[in-house]
């Protein structure tokens, strides 16, 4: 957190990056559901009805998801969920980075650090989707425990192959 760019010594600084990118995140939808409602050339009386704000929600998680994949390249897959509960509701919107791309070498990040595995995909049926293990490489040979790999911790994959 930023402490030093007040003349009291940072005691009114209150705003980490993650809530600042928050607040933007925030920002920037309540934005997008203005233009999305405004671009229809309609200007409904507010309130707006259940399928007006429904169908103007649906317009703005379009936009962006289509400016997820923009900016994030390495994130081809952009999903969104729809939650709602007596409380309210929710967007919760997923740009997926994959660079998984068959069995073999991949430099995946674990604790921060860059470990060598060799990923070998697997389909779980508990889950009905397909899961990657990873063994790690020692003197040349792939050792065991396997351990479970996140699509997301895969940094790169490797030229090479392991015995």
């Amino acid at each position: 957190m930023q402490t030093d760019h007040n003349p009291n010594g940072g005691l009114d600084a209150s705003f980490s990056r993650r809530e600042f990118f928050q607040i933007a995140e925030g920002s920037t939808a309540a934005a997008l559901l203005a233009k999305a409602t405004a671009a229809t050339g309609e200007f409904p009386q507010l309130p707006l009805t259940e399928r007006q704000l429904s169908e103007a929600i649906e317009r703005c998680v379009t936009q962006i998801k289509t400016l997820l994949a923009l900016l994030r390249a390495d994130c081809p897959t952009v999903r969104s969920h729809r939650i709602m509960n007596a409380a309210g509701s929710a967007v919760l919107i997923i740009a997926e980075r994959n660079v998984f791309d068959g069995e073999g070498l991949y430099e995946v990040g674990v604790n921060g650090l860059p470990v060598i595995y060799w990923i070998t995909p697997w389909w779980s049926e508990e889950e009905q989707q397909h899961q990657l293990w990873g063994a790690r490489i020692w003197d040349g040979r792939r050792t065991g425990p396997r351990d479970l790999i996140t699509p997301a911790a895969i940094l790169r994959k490797l030229d090479g192959d392991a015995t």
